[in-house]
């Protein structure tokens, strides 16, 4: 029997958080819509933790995976869906009770492939809130109720943030498109939220701070970067071969080279780890970026801030060269 949204949840030792995450869903003013947590092989309580919510509410479905990461257990839950539309939200994040009402009554209204709402980050030490500006920039589609890469091709893909968990996608448009996330141990979104964004033919936005995203000590995630630092460039790659294959590169070039600066500057301040850093810094020269065309683009192709942080990585590059006696 079919629901009206497939929210798909992977699920790895959230068990701090994940009680707030699941009774946000369980609260939702929405109705016909089922919970697909994919347990990616947690060593901790979150597997009796969502099994706990299973046997209490039939909404819930539970798979289990071994340890494959997100983007693997994404896909897997989207191969069990059976939703019309369906959101891939993290486990220890937690939702507005309207979530859910609103992004699919909008889907519905405006006929979108995607609709994306808002956000706000919740630092979890402080209990504070904040607004984050990336998470969708409303202004760059202010009086467009319905947009595609059409009406902004040179912002599709800098719009928004290149994370799921904020976004609506009909399923029909992802099975269509052919559209999965990749293994990756870290950006492994990246690709598949990104092209979807230049696939897709109607989009719309829900300008409401809907999800809260939980930052919390980051030490999972530098974990995987110090591990992976270079895998965010693997799916800019993929990205990039994806979008000359299906024809639409040439239509969002500039979008795509500001979104890879701001994506590469991103990982290089994020990353603690100075090997890490050291190891972008060797492939801004390498053939990925030269064969993209990143950094070889004159100064008024990147917009404002896009094209500072270009010229600041170029001169990290050649000071880095300079210390090192030219030799990476």
């Amino acid at each position: 029997m079919s629901v009206k949204i497939s929210v798909i949840i992977p699920v790895y030792n959230a068990e701090r958080c994940l009680r707030e995450c699941m009774d946000s869903l369980s609260a939702q003013t929405f109705e016909d819509f089922e919970i697909i947590c994919v347990d990616d092989g947690s060593t901790d309580g979150s597997a009796a933790v969502v099994a706990d919510y299973a046997r209490g509410d039939g909404r819930f479905v539970v798979l289990r995976q071994r340890n494959c990461g997100a983007g693997a257990a994404r896909n897997k839950g989207l191969e069990a869906a059976r939703g019309e539309y369906v959101i891939f939200l993290d486990a220890d994040d937690f939702f507005a009770p309207d979530l859910l009402e609103k992004l699919y009554a909008r889907a519905v209204r405006t006929e979108a492939d995607i609709v994306i709402c808002n956000g706000r980050a919740f630092h979890t030490a402080s209990g504070r809130y904040r607004d984050v500006t990336n998470y969708l920039r409303a202004s760059l589609v202010k009086g467009i109720p319905v947009f595609s890469r059409k009406d902004i091709p040179d912002h599709i893909l800098t719009v928004t943030n290149p994370a799921p968990w904020n976004k609506l996608f009909r399923r029909g448009f992802l099975l269509r498109e052919q559209l999965r996330f990749q293994p990756l141990q870290n950006s492994n979104d990246l690709y598949m939220v990104l092209l979807s964004l230049c696939a897709a033919e109607r989009i719309s936005c829900i300008d409401e701070p809907l999800v809260s995203y939980r930052e919390s000590s980051g030490r999972n995630l530098q974990s995987r970067k110090r591990a992976a630092p270079l895998c965010f460039i693997e799916a800019l790659e993929a990205l990039y071969d994806e979008l000359r294959r299906r024809g639409l590169f040439e239509a969002v070039e500039k979008s795509f080279v500001n979104m890879a600066v701001r994506m590469t500057a991103w990982n290089l301040v994020t990353t603690r780890s100075w090997h890490s850093r050291s190891k972008i810094l060797r492939e801004l020269e390498k053939e990925h970026f030269t064969r993209m065309g990143v950094f070889a683009r004159p100064g008024e192709y990147c917009a404002g801030g896009q094209y500072c942080l270009a010229q600041m990585m170029k001169c990290a590059l050649w000071l880095w060269k300079k210390l090192h006696g030219g030799d990476l």
